[in-house]
Formats: structure tokens, sequence, C-alpha cells
């Protein structure tokens, strides 16, 4: 993973905002994948997996196997390497960040949104990624088949992802793949091309214990 690392911010770029390019509502590429993929590249990558085509990254799938652990690192780290970031790079003020920015914060104080916990019997989460030319081809199932396996190879019970409602066709592979949905909310700062709320979607499943096999 960490000589993917390039290859991948190129990726959650490319389909940052229902899988497709952020640029048009988020400019600074920089910030956002440091928020999205930072953690599963420099920190802890040893639960991630990418796919190749022709000797190029066109996918690839973040896992982390204790969300607790992530959320403490967030705290801990990521919320100022962040801002600290963002204030260098001028993205509370440059016209291609700030509205998605100031609409966050705004959105944020006023519902107070909870991501990045699923419960006890969820401790593991995903996300994950392809770019147009991988998609409909089954890779997106095998990189989660791959990840099911080191789940269970670690005793895990269960695991969750948030998405994006909007994105039908995201919700519709994720069901293909065993997911259910559990829990909706308005998702603080984005919005769609016409300017309505989009919301976050959190989907999970159990897995299945290995124990006697």
């Amino acid at each position: 993973m960490p000589g993917d690392r390039e290859a991948v911010r190129h990726i959650c770029n490319e389909t940052g905002h229902l899988g497709d390019p952020i640029d048009p509502y988020f400019s600074d590429r920089e910030v956002f994948a440091d928020l999205h993929s930072f953690y599963y590249t420099d920190v802890a990558s040893d639960s991630s997996f990418v796919i190749e085509d022709d000797g190029e990254v066109i996918g690839y799938l973040l896992g982390c196997l204790d969300s607790v652990r992530y959320r403490a690192w967030v705290k801990s780290d990521l919320e100022a390497r962040i801002l600290k970031r963002a204030f260098a790079r001028g993205v509370f003020l440059r016209p291609g960040t700030a509205p998605l920015v100031w609409r966050f914060v705004v959105d944020w104080l006023r519902e107070k949104p909870h991501f990045g916990d699923a419960g006890d019997e969820y401790p593991a989460h995903l996300h994950i990624n392809l770019l147009p030319r991988g998609r409909k081809r089954g890779l997106g199932g095998l990189l989660i088949k791959n990840y099911f396996e080191l789940l269970r190879a670690n005793g895990l019970s269960g695991v969750f992802l948030e998405t994006t409602a909007e994105n039908t066709n995201a919700v519709g592979f994720f069901k293909s793949q065993g997911f259910v949905e559990d829990e909706k909310s308005l998702a603080p700062g984005v919005r769609a091309a016409d300017g309505s709320r989009l919301h976050g979607l959190r989907m999970i499943q159990k897995l299945p214990s290995t124990q006697g096999v």
C-alpha cells in the first residue's frame, strides 16, 4: 500500500463525489485526499487492498479492523493535521473550497451528526472506490471478498461502511455484497448539483463465525 499511495489519492479525488471527481465541489485535492485516505495509506495500511489493470491501480478498498482506534486517531491527529494544512492552503477563503467548508461547519453545528460508529458488533469498516474503467467487472466484489477473508481470519464479527443514500449504484452494489441499510441522516456540507441536501447512509453486515470450520 505505501507504494500505491499516490494512486490511491488520485482515485480518491476522481471518485469523491457520488463516484465522480470532487473538483467542482472542492478544488483542493491534497486536503481532500488527506481527509479520506491518509490514515489508510500512512498510518495503518495492513488491512487495505488495491486492484490493478495492465499495471495501473484502478481501484482500492481501504479497510480498518478497529474503528475505535481509528476514531481516537482522528481526534488526536487527523483533525489537527487537516486544520493546519487547510489554513496553510487557504481553503477557508478560496472560492473553490470555502463554500463546502463553511456549509459543513454550519450543518455540523446545527445538526451535530454522528459518524464512524456502528457499535461493538461491527468493529471494522471500509471504503471502496473504482475508476470508471474498473466498474461493472466484478472487481469491487473481489476486493470485498479478500477483505472479508481478512476480517474472518481476525475473528471479527461485523463490518460497516458509510455511503451516500442518493448514490443508488453504490447502494445497490453493497446490497449485492450482503450489506443492509442501517441508519440514514443528512450529510453535512455536501450538496447535489441542484443544491439539494444529500444523505449519509450507514450499511452493516454481520460475518459468520469461522469457529469449528
